[in-house]
């Protein structure tokens, strides 16, 4: 699990095993055009990544999603997810 964070936005990255693409949330945050991108920082302020608007969800959302992967080492349930 891969979450990463700006300010109230969020996006996360449940990979379940080696080889698999990977789960992303279902964006919800009313306002965000799905037809565009957030920018996240990664390790530094010019390590940036570009995830689509329909990728990004609440923080609080993403925070509850990851204490439920923690607790069960499994896709969490308190979300939706898209698989890629």
């Amino acid at each position: 699990m891969c979450l990463l964070a700006k300010g109230d936005l969020s996006t996360l990255l449940y990979v379940p095993r080696d080889g698999h693409p990977g789960f992303v949330p279902r964006g919800s945050v009313e306002g965000l055009d799905v037809q565009k991108f957030t920018t996240f920082c990664i390790d530094s302020v010019e390590q940036e990544l570009e995830v689509l608007n329909s990728q990004v969800i609440h923080f609080s959302a993403a925070l509850l999603a990851a204490m439920d992967f923690f607790a069960s080492k499994a896709l969490p349930k308190s979300i939706k997810w898209d698989e890629l």
